[in-house]
């Protein structure tokens, strides 16, 4: 797969990001970087090895449920790029 200018575009425009010229480049950059990552990936002989239907492995431990205030967000800077805002809440397109 080649990472062009138009891809970077079309990306920037489908995740609805203003992307300068040098965050383009950086951007494609990396595109390249993890498309080159995979395609090693899909190099590797998998002949044998067993399927896993789930990534959660029951012997490790999970973490404790709880609350952690510090990576909470606030109000304010949840809402901050929403598009819309009503009654300190989203606001978004009636799915019908």
């Amino acid at each position: 797969m080649q990472v062009s200018d138009k891809l970077i575009e079309l990306l920037a425009k489908l995740s609805k990001l203003q992307l300068s010229d040098k965050e383009r480049e950086l951007y494609a950059a990396q595109l390249k970087e993890i498309i080159k990552y995979i395609s090693k990936i899909k190099s590797f002989d998998t002949k044998g090895a067993k399927p896993v239907y789930h990534t959660n492995i029951s012997e490790l431990a999970p973490r404790e449920d709880k609350q952690e205030n510090a990576r909470m967000l606030s109000k304010k800077k949840a809402l901050a790029n929403a598009k819309r805002v009503q009654d300190d809440q989203f606001v978004v397109d009636a799915i019908l």
